[in-house]
């Protein structure tokens, strides 16, 4: 019969059986009734924690991106062509970070989004999303602060 079991710090170690099996367990594992889910799953104060995919700088910049039209529609400066410019910023933002997950290219485009004065918080707050890295090009050019 299998047994399951995680490390004293919550690791997973898997699932174990026969007596040889069973000696090679570090001191302190922990066994549970039931294999978890995922292997990445966490075991905290004896409770199995599902393991929780972070989320990606496209997913949260997608979001973000969206959220900027519902914020300002009816205003007379968030035109057709701002809301066109808003879309196809988030479109390119997302096919640059498949190409240069650094972010560098995503954070140029932001950048260099031309929106309404009204809308420059939420522009800044886009850019604040881009971790450090995104600041430096591959080649190691420094780009100026934003």
């Amino acid at each position: 019969m299998t047994r399951y079991f995680f490390s004293n710090t919550g690791d997973y170690l898997g699932g174990f059986d026969g007596d040889a099996a069973l000696a090679t367990l570090p001191a302190g594992a922990v066994e549970v009734q039931t294999p978890p889910n995922d292997g990445r799953d966490r075991l905290i104060n004896g409770t199995v924690v599902p393991y929780v995919a972070p989320v990606s700088l496209n997913q949260q910049l997608e979001t973000s991106f969206l959220s900027l039209i519902p914020k300002h529609i009816g205003q007379t400066y968030c035109t057709g062509a701002v809301i066109a410019a808003i879309m196809q910023a988030k479109v390119a933002v997302i096919n640059a970070n498949e190409i240069d997950p650094s972010g560098y290219m995503a954070r140029n485009i932001v950048a260099s989004l031309s929106l309404p004065f009204q809308m420059a918080t939420d522009q800044q707050n886009l850019l604040s999303q881009f971790p450090s890295s995104s600041l430096t090009a591959p080649g190691g050019t420094n780009l100026w602060p934003f």
